[in-house]
């Protein structure tokens, strides 16, 4: 069994737990959170992922191809 959480486990991850769930870096995820993509809230002065954004974050990158000829890209 895995020690990281999972998304139906809970409402919302703290920034660390969603970092140690998508194997991001923080300074990726902060991007993505200013950004827009990644919908963030604030309770008092803690960052909090809901869980569903997080799955939608998550499905909004890009899928990877694997060509023989050309390797590893990422589908637009």
């Amino acid at each position: 069994m895995s020690d990281q959480p999972s998304p139906s486990a809970k409402g919302a991850f703290s920034l660390r737990e969603f970092l140690e769930w998508s194997s991001i870096g923080r300074t990726k995820a902060l991007t993505e959170i200013y950004g827009g993509r990644l919908r963030a809230v604030k309770a008092g002065k803690k960052l909090l992922i809901p869980t569903d954004a997080a799955a939608e974050w998550l499905k909004s990158q890009p899928a990877v191809s694997v060509s023989p000829r050309s390797g590893v890209s990422a589908k637009a």
